[in-house]
């Protein structure tokens, strides 16, 4: 962090002198411009001062150390402030974005001694059953490695009669071999697990399982820079077991398990409404749209279900078209009727300083959390992303990938050049747009005009897809749809920038809960802000 500070080495030596001179157990954070990047060489230093358990450093010792100040060849002004002494609301502000001047372990809550996680869990390493005992039905889920792996819990495709390694509700699933070794699951059931997962889990409780978790994150940089194989990764029972541990009592274990695990939770509540939500608005679509129900309810005499305002755009009849029966009176529409293609591009690099919103392909599968980059950071043309987008992955439609950016938050938008940016053109809205690319029939279509052999270089024709037939409607029924869907799609975009919100709090608070750097209480005010 420590490079950050925008200090000469010169400043720094005369600043870490007077401090071991007249505040020797004292920690100093710098934050403001000089930590910022928003800085000159005269700009103000501003420090905050961590005493001894946190509390109030005697005025008389921080009178003669602002003396000292004065009387020294430092040439801006340093304001130090008492952390004890500061309005509790700052603390929050200070915490976001500083960098540690001077460490010294008596101003944090705790100097955790180091033990390794295999003397708190237990590291179950997976062992792969015979092969003629697994089927897609009969026996025990399996887990081979990451391809079942979900956003919070697995997906088991395969099932085994014999296995020979099990994990148990509550375990930490953690892949051990290959590209993805490192990546994490929760286990939501009993398991087999394969060779390429290993299953970890607190020794005394599972409700300390958030804190296992922990551990193993604040460790993966270093444990992952010691995997042996350069092009497959592995990693054994002992270098899990080594990643190291504070030792600490096991109410601390629980107060940060406690605290990682609300915002867990809360982000994969955020999850789950959006994933319902989405759904929901697919539904809609499908049945407005694809297979026509309110049309076939009328001509079965039948009620629709829908209010009599609504059910009154439907016609009664389907009648035969170029793409198969439609309703009667309806539109059919190329994409090219219902979207703008956007393909203006930018030149990142050329602007080296600005801060960009990055929306590629590995950050939507991370997620859906576009990457916050400067300019210098990104070294190819990007297509830049107008408001109110939507977003379609031309590459492999095997897997979807569509995605509605929020408001700009931190600087321009711009994407990988793997996906098509189409904005809405009346009579159709984004909601509309977003529901028909996430539509099955529409996956179909795109599966079936790629180019290229391989998966990974398979792509969709822009052009081709643009002139194609992909929807029959209705202007009034299209502002309906609207209605009742924007404000659902509206909400998935909210929720996905909290539950980003939520994620940064936590990896932030992660490292410094682990290390004692942060006290339980003050991590607690930080999470009870963002809950």
């Amino acid at each position: 962090m420590a490079d950050r500070l925008h200090l000469a080495p010169k400043h720094r030596r005369v600043l870490e002198e007077l401090f071991r001179e007249h505040l020797p157990d004292v920690e100093v954070w710098a934050y403001g411009s000089r930590v910022s990047g928003k800085s000159h060489d005269g700009s103000d230093l501003d420090l905050v001062l961590r005493g001894p358990g946190l509390k109030e450093i005697p005025l008389g010792q921080l009178g003669d150390f602002e003396e000292a100040m004065r009387e020294s060849t430092v040439p801006f002004l340093v304001e130090a402030r008492d952390w004890a002494r500061l309005p509790e609301r700052f603390h929050g502000e200070i915490e976001q974005d500083y960098v540690a001047l001077v460490e010294n372990t008596l101003g944090n809550l705790r100097n955790p001694q180091v033990k390794c996680l295999g003397e708190i869990a237990d590291i179950v390493m997976g062992q792969s059953p015979s092969g003629d005992s697994v089927s897609d039905c009969n026996g025990i889920p399996l887990l081979n490695g990451p391809t079942e792996f979900g956003p919070h819990h697995p997906t088991p495709v395969q099932f085994t009669t014999n296995p020979k390694k099990f994990s148990k509700i509550g375990d930490v699933l953690f892949c051990v071999r290959g590209s993805t070794t490192g990546r994490m699951n929760w286990a939501d059931q009993k398991y087999a697990i394969g060779r390429g997962v290993a299953a970890i889990r607190h020794k005394h409780e599972i409700s300390l399982q958030p804190f296992v978790r922990a551990v193993i994150e604040s460790g993966l940089p270093d444990l992952l820079s010691q995997a042996t194989g350069s092009t497959f990764p592995n990693v054994s029972a002992q270098q899990l077991a080594s990643i190291p541990c504070p030792d600490i009592d096991r109410d601390e274990q629980r107060g940060i398990a406690h605290l990682l695990g609300a915002l867990d939770d809360k982000i994969e509540l955020n999850r789950r409404i959006n994933e319902t939500l989405e759904a929901k608005a697919r539904t809609l679509f499908k049945s407005w749209f694809v297979d026509f129900d309110p049309v076939h309810a009328k001509m079965a005499s039948c009620d629709t279900g829908l209010p009599q305002s609504l059910a009154d755009l439907f016609p009664d009849r389907l009648v035969g078209s170029e793409i198969g029966e439609i309703p009667e009176g309806w539109t059919i529409y190329q994409l090219n009727d219902l979207a703008v293609h956007h393909t203006e591009s930018v030149t990142p690099a050329s602007q080296p300083e600005v801060q960009f919103e990055h929306f590629s392909i590995p950050a939507y599968d991370r997620g859906q959390t576009p990457k916050i980059e400067r300019g210098r950071e990104i070294k190819s043309n990007k297509i830049v992303v107008p408001s109110n987008s939507v977003l379609l992955s031309k590459l492999n439609p095997e897997i979807l990938r569509v995605w509605m950016p929020g408001l700009e938050v931190a600087g321009p938008q711009i994407c990988s050049t793997e996906f098509l940016v189409f904005t809405p053109r009346r009579p159709a809205s984004r909601s509309l747009l977003f529901s028909l690319f996430t539509n099955g029939t529409f996956r179909t279509l795109l599966q079936s005009m790629v180019t290229g052999t391989s998966k990974s270089h398979q792509r969709v024709p822009p052009k081709s897809l643009r002139r194609r037939d992909i929807l029959s409607g209705k202007i009034s029924v299209f502002e309906k749809f609207d209605e009742i869907v924007a404000p659902m799609l509206e909400r998935v975009v909210v929720r996905r920038v909290e539950a980003h919100t939520l994620a940064s709090l936590r990896d932030a608070l992660l490292p410094r809960l682990i290390s004692g750097e942060i006290r339980l209480n003050d991590a607690e005010r930080h999470v009870e802000a963002a809950l």
